[in-house]
């Protein structure tokens, strides 16, 4: 569905006893509406709309999905915002550096733990073991 174009509040369209508290109101009501229609007409970005970093990590793990290499990795953060507590990890993007021709068999699940702005990585599911990945990762707070 596309949203029509909403309509504006203009002093002149109220009778006249109440054009002056109109006046006061539309400016504040018409901003606040303009923002919300661009944010609705696809113009909401991830990084700048949601607490959330996104990171990149070289990882190899064993038959176990314990990680063997590359195992930790600062939270890019805002500025002038402190650490949140990092409540979950998603993988968005997977590349195998090691060219054999592996893949991941499914979606990987990161389990980690944190310590300030360090995120420690601690297995990966769903990696093929012994083959490096250079995984981009979604960060939430």
């Amino acid at each position: 569905m596309k949203l029509p174009w909403f309509k504006r509040l203009y002093e002149k369209d109220f009778d006249e006893e109440y054009q002056d508290l109109v006046s006061d109101l539309a400016v504040t009501i018409n901003t606040s509406f303009e923002n919300i229609y661009l944010a609705l007409s696809n113009r909401l970005t991830f990084s700048d709309n949601f607490d959330s970093s996104i990171n990149e990590v070289i990882v190899e793990v064993d038959e176990n999905g314990k990680i063997k290499s590359g195992n930790s990795f600062k939270i890019a953060q805002k500025s002038n915002t402190t650490i949140s507590k990092v409540l979950g990890l998603q993988v968005i993007n997977v590349v195998n550096l090691s060219n054999n021709g592996q893949y991941p068999t499914g979606t990987p699940f990161i389990s980690f733990r944190q310590s300030e702005s360090t995120i420690t990585l601690e297995h990966i599911t769903s990696l093929p073991k012994n083959t490096k990945f250079k995984i981009t990762v979604l960060t939430i707070t």
